[in-house]
């Protein structure tokens, strides 16, 4: 029988550890890259980005209508030049639609009482003459 040498204790081989996954480097890693880039950027970002203090003056217009209506069409992008006297919306209004249909309706009424006065006078009134 043979005797078997152990292993001395102070000469412990080293041990291969499995290789796991290191979450805890990358997200130190991040860490320290995010805050450099913020430090980087509070320090030395005027002179990359465009930025500037104050306001932007600008003559602000608004479009608006009288009268409650819905865009039934719009020809015009973001983006976009657009002329002084430009067509840029159609809209459609139902107030000023029956509005204009009471007008026309009290127009025809003022004609026929105006042919039925001119008839019964004997004159014909066409076109604003009027004839016999």
């Amino acid at each position: 029988m043979r005797l078997r040498r152990r292993p001395r204790f102070d000469n412990l081989q080293n041990e291969i550890r499995k290789r796991g996954r290191s979450w805890g480097r990358w997200v130190y890693l991040a860490l320290v890259l995010g805050l450099v880039c913020w430090v980087g950027d509070t320090f030395f970002g005027n002179y990359i980005y465009l930025r500037a203090e104050g306001l932007v003056l600008r003559e602000r217009v608004v479009l608006a209508t009288q009268y409650p209506a819905a865009v039934v069409e719009l020809r015009v992008r973001e983006g976009w030049n657009v002329t002084k006297g430009e067509r840029l919306a159609q809209l459609r209004s139902q107030n000023v639609e029956e509005s204009l249909a009471k007008l026309h309706a009290q127009l025809a009424s003022v004609i026929t009482h105006a042919t039925e006065l001119s008839v019964k006078s004997g004159r014909c009134w066409i076109n604003g003459l009027g004839l016999r």
